[in-house]
């Protein structure tokens, strides 16, 4: 889902009507909710109707980490800085012998940047890399993190990392393009 087009109106209607179709087949399944929840929340960009399905899902299945963890991204979009904090930690919590593990450490990154817990960030950062290394987001994040902290060659070793895996990758980018996937750290004022 990171550095996709715009979706045009067909896909928005299509997407639409799957998400009718999913909830009326069946509407009691937590992972459905919790699907929905993200949909709403990357594509119509809707935190209330994200919210609302996150919490839907659960109530069907409280020990959902996907729905925490879009419950979170819910609340992070609507400015509830602390409690999308605690609702990511819970998530990695849950999900911690997940195979996709790397994928819930960077979840609870981003909420650690947002809320001014940048050693944190760093190691779950360090934690989602190393687990897959050419995973690009917790690049991204040490990379800028390190930066900002004056370690100016971990911050190179990083970008080099990345740079391998994303040609077009700068700092300048990184500073500089609104549409790069660094919303956590634009948000934390930390790119200033």
């Amino acid at each position: 889902m990171e550095r996709h087009k715009e979706f045009d109106e067909g896909t928005k209607s299509e997407l639409s009507q799957l998400i009718s179709q999913a909830l009326a087949l069946d509407p009691h399944n937590s992972m459905v909710l919790a699907a929905t929840a993200n949909a709403r929340l990357l594509v119509d960009c809707d935190p209330l109707a994200g919210v609302e399905m996150a919490r839907a899902s659960l109530r069907m299945n409280s020990a959902n980490p996907f729905a925490w963890d879009c419950l979170s991204i819910a609340l992070l979009m609507s400015g509830s800085l602390e409690e999308a904090h605690r609702h990511q930690l819970r998530a990695n919590e849950i999900a911690a012998r997940y195979p996709i593990r790397h994928f819930w450490d960077m979840g609870a990154c981003l909420t650690s940047v947002v809320t001014g817990r940048h050693e944190d960030a760093a190691r779950l950062a360090r934690s989602a890399s190393s687990l897959v290394p050419t995973f690009r987001p917790p690049l991204r994040y040490l990379a800028a993190l390190n930066a900002v902290r004056g370690d100016h060659d971990s911050a190179v070793r990083y970008a080099t990392r990345l740079r391998d895996l994303e040609p077009d990758f700068s700092f300048d980018r990184l500073i500089s393009d609104e549409t790069y996937p660094v919303a956590a750290l634009r948000r934390s004022g930390l790119l200033s």
